[in-house]
């Protein structure tokens, strides 16, 4: 058991030797959303019933549907 941990030691730091002992600074760390922001989709209808229902169908998918504006 004693040479199998020892090799698995010696197989951990040859594939760990490339990766850098220095800290990282979180300030150097940029962070980015993973999702782009959903647009409205365009308004295609003329009759206000209908852009209305269209925007209600498009609201699930943006925002949380129970809360926002």
């Amino acid at each position: 058991m004693t040479v199998r941990l020892d090799e698995t030691k010696v197989a951990r730091e040859v594939d760990t030797a490339h990766i850098s002992p220095e800290p990282v600074d979180p300030g150097d760390v940029v962070a980015v959303s993973l999702t782009p922001p959903l647009q409205p989709p365009p308004n295609l209808y003329t009759s206000p019933v209908a852009a209305l229902l269209q925007r209600a169908h498009h609201r699930p998918t943006t925002e949380d549907w129970c809360n926002g504006p």
